[in-house]
């Protein structure tokens, strides 16, 4: 029974042919003070959500770089945030965005958004080499009785993983 949930899984995966990396979007808080934006400079990825929140006793305008034209990236101009309240924006385009508060244009901020991962895809044949490699290199006291690997093969790659 040292194989049910590894052999569970590998016939699952077995019905498909590519097996897809997913990415999961994240959301970043970047907090306003009155003075500063924290973290004043983020790295994140596309898709990813930032939500500015407003820290400080009065107004902030949001906005894009430069001041006061505010044309670097439109979609940034996200406006007026009254004090104690939230806006967020989700990047769908990779770049450098700079952003700062209309109000006082000092305080200032920038986003790093790197591009999404291309699609990227594991075939079974991806599969088998790498557990054949692992159980070449770490397991050799472990041969499968045809020389090959199958899933029971890899069920027992997997439980020795761990």
């Amino acid at each position: 029974m040292r194989f049910k949930v590894p052999i569970i899984l590998f016939i699952f995966a077995g019905l498909f042919i590519r097996i897809p990396l997913i990415a999961f979007a994240t959301t970043i808080t970047v907090i306003y003070n009155g003075t500063t934006f924290s973290p004043q400079t983020t790295s994140i990825n596309v898709n990813d959500t930032v939500i500015w929140t407003n820290q400080s006793s009065s107004y902030l305008e949001l906005v894009s770089d430069p001041h006061p034209f505010h044309t670097d990236y439109p979609p940034l101009n996200l406006g007026l945030i009254a004090p104690g309240a939230s806006t967020q924006f989700t990047f769908t385009e990779a770049g450098t965005y700079g952003y700062h508060n209309h109000l006082q244009a000092n305080a200032t901020g920038t986003i790093i958004v790197a591009p999404a991962p291309s699609d990227t895809f594991f075939t079974l044949a991806d599969l088998k080499e790498l557990l054949t490699t692992y159980e070449q290199v770490n397991d050799t006291a472990y041969f499968p009785i045809d020389g090959k690997i199958n899933l029971l093969d890899a069920g027992y790659v997997i439980s020795h993983l761990n």
